[in-house]
């Protein structure tokens, strides 16, 4: 296969391994030869043991199982020899595992497995996310081997594989439509394009408009699809080209094109936008431009597809799937882009694993959202609440002293004390520690503050009772003392 498409294949086995944190990610295709083995062609790994070029029959292992019945499987608690995989060389521990299989034209052409040596970390939702990633992967193949087949069919196909190189490398919709108006030309000649896209956030779709070039940006219109020769193509799903233009293309457009040219752009059986040329001239293009549009389409279309799938999955790491609140990283970077003082805080909860014996992990979830629940209703526009990992939760306060930063913590533990946790009929009640680090005191380093709450927090937890200890402070101040400690001195 040509170097470029290794390479985005290469890309997209990166990303697949860095979206799930996988330990391994690794591609398996189907021999074309001997169609009842894979091969292993692309991976990511931190091991170096991994067994290049292996190949896999059909029905053997858990990869081999997912390729013979075409169903996707997870393992979240591994407990067989890695050696079993048959890609490792030797036993690397691994603890999870999940794998999807990948289609072109409705036949397997391959399957996609991530491995992890920690257990449970493919959930239902991650083996989702792999899953959309094994689609991608069928579009970025197929348009691959369209691609292969061209070398030898035309000349200009250097210009279409350069093209396809630049899309791949865009990092939005804007640059993606602007990179094809600019090197679409060398393809083929034309005086106008239109591209029209489904959009991402309300699955309609939009005419991408670059017209307003004084501004230099890109703006989306909606778009109807009845009336218009573009709303047909994507109406049909099917390519079209019109010597001699009979009815408009889009709307909104007054010139007098002459002849057109337009392709679906069809991504897992779905339209998902169109592309139309357009000139001045009747009978301006040859069939193998329309043929070379249909190709372009289905390059924009796994591009696009890719970008929303990355757009979604940069969403997802941004955001804790349980508690719904921000990831702790992109909390500390907003704290040290805000470029004022503050505070970084660590709530660590009590005793918490006696909650996930008792009420089993269920019960600990339900808690542990409404704790972020609580916490947000506290802190609301002032700071930002992120699940840090397990039962603790930092809380970022730009802009607040250590006075002021003192109170609202007093409040958050007044809050948890105050009122027990509800699980299906059953009371939980919960004693919070917090450790606190203030940034004029400690300095200005966001994960420096973190690690001074972390010490501190760890600290306060050697203590009866509930505790608010700011990093520096010698010994627990006495209005640190808060509401359990008084209860439980009194004896009550």
């Amino acid at each position: 296969m040509p170097q470029k498409y290794d390479q985005q294949i290469r890309n997209l086995v990166n990303l697949a391994s860095n979206v799930t944190d996988a330990f391994t990610a690794a591609l398996f295709l189907v021999d074309e030869v001997k169609r009842n083995r894979l091969t292993l062609t692309s991976y990511q790994s931190l091991s170096n043991n991994i067994i290049p070029n292996a190949t896999i029959r059909l029905g053997h292992g858990l990869i081999g199982w997912v390729a013979k019945n075409e169903r996707a499987t997870v393992a979240m608690n591994f407990r067989h020899d890695t050696k079993t995989l048959q890609f490792y060389s030797i036993d690397e521990d691994i603890k999870s595992f999940a794998a999807a299989p990948i289609f072109a034209d409705n036949a397997l052409i391959g399957v996609l497995s991530v491995d992890s040596k920690r257990e449970y970390v493919f959930t239902e939702k991650k083996l989702k996310i792999l899953t959309e990633f094994a689609d991608t992967f069928s579009d970025v193949i197929s348009m691959g081997k369209k691609r292969i087949r061209l070398y030898s069919e035309a000349a200009d196909i250097n210009n279409l594989s350069e093209l396809a190189e630049t899309i791949s490398c865009c990092s939005d919709l804007s640059e993606l439509d602007r990179a094809v108006r600019i090197r679409i030309q060398s393809l083929i000649h034309h005086d106008f394009l239109v591209l029209a896209v489904r959009s991402d956030d309300d699955n309609e779709f939009r005419i991408i408009d670059t017209r307003d070039a004084a501004k230099n940006k890109t703006v989306s219109k909606p778009f109807p699809l009845s009336h218009y020769r573009l709303g047909w193509v994507i109406r049909q799903a099917r390519a079209i080209y019109i010597p001699d233009l009979d009815a408009p293309v889009f709307p909104g457009d007054t010139k007098k094109w002459r002849s057109f040219i337009g392709s679906p752009m069809i991504s897992n059986g779905h339209v998902t936008g169109a592309i139309g040329l357009l000139s001045r001239k009747p009978g301006s293009f040859k069939p193998a431009n329309l043929k070379s549009l249909t190709i372009l389409a289905s390059i924009l279309s796994s591009s696009i597809t890719s970008l929303y799938l990355k757009n979604r999955n940069l969403h997802s790491e941004q955001v804790d799937p349980l508690t719904k609140t921000i990831n702790y990283k992109y909390a500390l970077e907003k704290f040290a882009r805000s470029g004022s003082a503050g505070c970084i805080a660590i709530v660590d909860l009590k005793r918490f694993t006696e909650v996930n014996h008792e009420l089993g992990m269920g019960g600990g979830d339900s808690v542990l959202v409404e704790m972020s629940e609580r916490l947000g209703k506290i802190v609301k526009g002032g700071g930002l609440v992120s699940r840090f990992c397990g039962d603790k939760f930092i809380i970022s306060l730009p802009g607040l002293s250590k006075p002021g930063s003192s109170e609202l913590l007093a409040s958050i533990v007044s809050v948890i004390e105050s009122a027990p946790f509800h699980y299906e009929g059953t009371d939980i009640h919960i004693t919070p520690v917090i450790g606190a680090a203030v940034s004029r005191g400690d300095g200005v380093d966001a994960e420096q503050l973190l690690v001074k709450a972390q010490v501190t927090v760890d600290r306060a937890k050697k203590n009866p009772g509930a505790y608010v200890l700011f990093h520096g402070d010698a010994d627990l101040r006495p209005e640190a003392r808060l509401r359990s400690l008084r209860a439980m001195e009194s004896g009550n």
